[in-house]
């Protein structure tokens, strides 16, 4: 049983959650495809993207944003491969599968299982601000291959507006203000997250 006392952090709009130590575990990281939560938000009509679109775009940014820290992970095909004739239900359910699976047949010593529950782009060429840009994902590890959950965080940002203008004023700070997109969003995101990993090593 672990008795490590939990410590959350927050930085970077990421809310992280810490219940063991976690150094060991990230010898060598399986990451798993990420879900869409059941509560996803990508209807096409509010900006967003398909699920399956979103999920693939998060898991890519994720995994490079990891091994750009200098963490080993076990390669997406090789664990794709393991897998491929495991059918897949939830995140938290098949946590402890992959966990046991990766543990015992790939030299994972901890898994990584993510999922998106926002994946909106901006809508509105002119006035971007009214519906801007906005990415919400989780993710959580495991200890690898006995499937303890170590540690888990959370991303959240919607890009703000620009202060309220009028005028020429208003139209001055739209062309001042980058409006992001869903995968500048996700990318920054991702190597918040990474850094807080590499951090705890």
């Amino acid at each position: 049983m672990l008795s490590f006392a939990a410590c959350a952090t927050n930085t970077h709009h990421v809310d992280a959650q810490s219940y063991a130590p976690i150094g060991p575990a990230l010898a060598r990281v399986a990451i798993v495809p990420f879900y869409a939560h059941r509560l996803y938000e990508g209807s096409r009509r509010l900006g967003g993207v398909p699920p399956e679109l979103a999920t693939q775009r998060v898991t890519q940014q994720v995994t490079e944003a990891i091994l750009a820290e200098g963490i080993e992970i076990v390669p997406v095909d090789e664990f794709a491969r393991a897998f491929e004739d495991v059918p897949r239900a939830t995140a938290v359910i098949d946590a402890q599968i992959y966990a046991e699976g990766a543990g015992n047949h790939l030299g994972a010593t901890s898994v990584l299982v993510g999922e998106v529950l926002r994946y909106r782009d901006a809508r509105g060429a002119t006035t971007p601000g009214r519906h801007p840009a906005s990415v919400v994902f989780q993710v959580t590890l495991y200890e690898a291959p006995d499937g303890f959950k170590l540690w888990s965080a959370r991303y959240d940002y919607t890009q703000p507006p620009p202060p309220e203008k009028s005028g020429s004023d208003l139209h001055d700070a739209a062309l001042m203000q980058h409006w992001l997109t869903a995968h500048e969003i996700a990318q920054r995101g991702a190597e918040a997250i990474a850094d807080l990993l590499a951090d705890a090593r």
